[in-house]
């Protein structure tokens, strides 16, 4: 009975099958060069002006819970966005803000590369 054991080794690139696609949100706004003093509830009310908005998030960092100056806008019309974009500049808490159309991030694991390594025996025995 041979102990011989076949390794196959799989790469793949970091931009082909591991990632998954992230469901677009037309509505959805990236907003950078945001203050560190501004909140979700002072983003809101700036934006609200364009039309009605159903999440606002301030990214904050985990360890710190400081702003990472920047967050996201959502409002429930994508008709919302082309006001925003068609106003030009944007000033928040004395900064100016850089609004863009949000794309989706594809999902993927933390390393550019992944390897999988399966083990399996010949003979069907371990």
């Amino acid at each position: 009975m041979s102990e011989e054991l076949d390794f196959v080794v799989k790469m793949e690139n970091s931009s082909d099958a591991l990632q998954a696609e992230v469901p677009n949100d037309p509505g959805k706004m990236f907003i950078g060069g945001l203050s560190w003093q501004t909140s979700p509830e002072s983003l809101r009310e700036y934006f609200s002006k364009f039309g009605e908005i159903t999440e606002v998030m301030v990214m904050k960092d985990p360890t710190t819970r400081r702003s990472r100056g920047f967050g996201f806008v959502t409002f429930s019309d994508p008709a919302s966005v082309d006001k925003v974009l068609a106003q030009g500049t944007h000033e928040l808490d004395g900064k100016k803000i850089d609004p863009k159309v949000a794309f989706p991030r594809r999902a993927h694991p933390k390393s550019d590369c992944c390897v999988i390594l399966t083990q399996t025996e010949r003979d069907g025995q371990f």
